[in-house]
């Protein structure tokens, strides 16, 4: 992203963060924890960015880490006893847009780091998925490119604590279908996963930039 890291200590911290150090933390390399700690930072000074570590660096990893904290999760059983629907002064959902051939491996990542109750927005679930969402009954919408684009409408309705795009590169188009799709969803902060934030222009960059920020 376009800031410097900042750490997961500074400013205020909320219980949520210190109990990710006990729970997830350990599990994490230490560079997978710097991706967190800068997650956090952005997140906290109310913008977003790019994430950019390399393919097999663990970006879905680090990303669910992040939402624990978002979400107010302790990666422990007592998370299943959050109470819903959300209540109306804390609806903190997130939305997970990434390429269908990685929809199974998000799925199992979030399922692995913890409790959270995700819905996923495609194919047979989708119909359940969007209503879960537009009555708070959920944490996590897990949704295709493709599904984002059909279903912007109803996607857009929902007032987002935080979007995470995996493969951003695949909206660094501005004029695309796709990108303008992105654009109508309303959230707080965004942020996008890529390997890949430039190929061939300095503009496919600041496409990226200008989104998230």
């Amino acid at each position: 992203g376009p800031n410097p890291p900042r750490a997961l200590g500074e400013g205020s911290i909320s219980p949520a963060a210190a109990m990710l150090n006990a729970n997830v933390n350990q599990h994490l390399r230490e560079y997978q924890r710097e991706g967190v700690k800068w997650l956090w930072g952005q997140y906290t000074r109310g913008v977003g960015g790019i994430l950019a570590d390399e393919m097999g660096l663990g970006k879905t990893v680090q990303v669910a880490a992040f939402l624990s904290v978002v979400l107010g999760k302790t990666a422990t059983s007592a998370d299943k006893q959050r109470s819903f629907p959300l209540d109306a002064a804390d609806c903190r959902q997130a939305l997970v847009v990434v390429p269908s051939v990685t929809l199974a491996n998000w799925q199992r990542e979030l399922a692995t780091w913890g409790f959270f109750r995700v819905k996923k927005a495609h194919g047979s679930d989708k119909a359940d998925a969007l209503r879960a969402a537009l009555a708070r009954e959920c944490e996590v919408v897990l949704t295709t490119y493709d599904t984002l684009r059909t279903h912007v409408g109803d996607l857009a309705r929902i007032p987002w604590e935080v979007t995470i795009y995996d493969e951003a590169h695949l909206i660094k188009n501005e004029k695309s279908a796709r990108h303008l799709a992105v654009q109508q969803i309303k959230c707080k902060r965004r942020f996008g996963l890529t390997g890949t934030p430039m190929s061939n222009k300095v503009i496919e960059l600041w496409v990226l930039f200008n989104w998230v920020s």
